[in-house]
This record gives structure tokens, C-alpha cells and sequence, in this order.
């Protein structure tokens, strides 16, 4: 049934004026008949509107364009892994024999960070190239973005590993820690 013939019935059966209402419910029930048989025939029915088609068409390859990029989003977008040099530490023990603990330490926190996918290290070669002085060289010839360094002191009763993570970004802050570390016993 055509809703918008239907409402032309309706309101006709509402008018105020009694001459231009239906005078027979004859004519009413033809009217309502002609309307389920074929509602296009009827006076009142709708005519296509090529705007609606179009406005719907637009939504339709939004909605698809939407999709497209939002599939593809991230090739288009590779957020840039963190580029972390890990610096040799230092020994700083009054025993020489206990020289092992900085380079083990470092390697085991480089070995790490590697797991890592959002972090890049640089070799160990690349971070132990540059002296004290140079670093501001790491950063701007490597791209490294922060830097890790510390000092180990072994004993034979505990490990103290002092170290400090220092970033060149702009929000990034400097900070340091320290661990102490419990031998077990011998």
C-alpha cells in the first residue's frame, strides 16, 4: 500500500468542509481498493526523487571508501621503531676478576631489548664507537634516541649495577636507577 496515498485518503476523509469528504463509504472502500492494487496509478502517490538515489549512492562509497583506508591504514602508516643504544658498562670494581659482570650484564639487556618490536638497538659496535664526548654525535649521525649506560660493582657477596637512561627527545626526561643484586651463596 502506497503511505503516500494513504495519508491524501486519510486526510480527505478528515476535511472540514463535508462536501469534499467521500459521501459514500462506497467510494472510500474503491479509493483503499485502488490503492492496494496498484498504488503507482493513484493521484497522490510519490513521485521518484533522483536525490535520494544519489544521496544514497554517496553514502554508499563513503562507507566503501572508509573501509578501503582503514584496511590499508597501516602500510600507510609505520609508526618508526625507538632507536636505543646500550652502552658497554663499566667495571668499577676494585677486583679485576670480576670484569665479566659489566660485559654479561650489557649483553644480556641489549639480548632484551631486541625482543622488543618497538625498539631498535644499535650494535654494540655503533653505541661503544663514541666516547664520552661524542655522544651528541650518536644521536645526530645514528638517529639513536635514547641511551643506556651504567657501572657495575661486583663483589663477592653482591652485584651493584648503577645504571641511567637518558632520551634526546624533547619529552623524553633523563632518569637513573640503581639495583643491587644478591650473589647466591658459594
Amino acid at each position: 500500500m502506497d503511505s503516500g496515498g494513504l495519508a491524501v485518503v486519510i486526510h480527505r476523509c478528515l476535511e472540514k468542509n463535508p462536501e469534499r469528504r467521500y459521501q459514500q463509504t462506497t467510494q472510500l472502500a474503491a479509493e483503499l481498493k485502488s490503492l492496494r492494487t496498484s498504488p503507482g496509478a493513484y493521484r497522490g502517490a510519490r513521485k521518484p526523487r533522483p536525490w535520494m538515489a544519489i544521496a544514497a549512492s554517496i553514502a554508499v562509497l563513503a562507507v566503501l571508501a572508509g573501509a578501503a583506508l582503514w584496511r590499508i591504514w597501516p602500510s600507510l602508516y609505520k609508526p618508526r621503531p625507538r632507536i636505543v643504544a646500550v652502552r658497554t658498562f663499566r667495571d668499577v670494581s676494585a677486583d679485576p676478576s670480576f670484569e665479566y659482570y659489566a660485559a654479561s650484564i650489557t649483553n644480556e639487556i641489549r639480548s632484551r631489548l631486541s625482543l622488543l618490536r618497538s625498539i631498535r638497538t644499535m650494535s654494540r659496535a655503533v653505541a661503544d664507537r663514541y666516547n664520552d664526548e661524542d655522544l651528541p654525535r650518536l644521536c645526530t649521525e645514528d638517529g639513536v634516541q635514547y641511551l643506556l649506560a651504567g657501572n657495575v660493582a661486583a663483589t663477592r657477596e653482591k652485584v651493584d649495577l648503577h645504571f641511567g637512561i637518558a632520551g634526546t627527545l624533547r619529552h623524553a626526561t633523563p632518569c637513573g636507577r640503581a639495583a643491587t643484586i644478591m650473589s647466591p651463596a658459594a
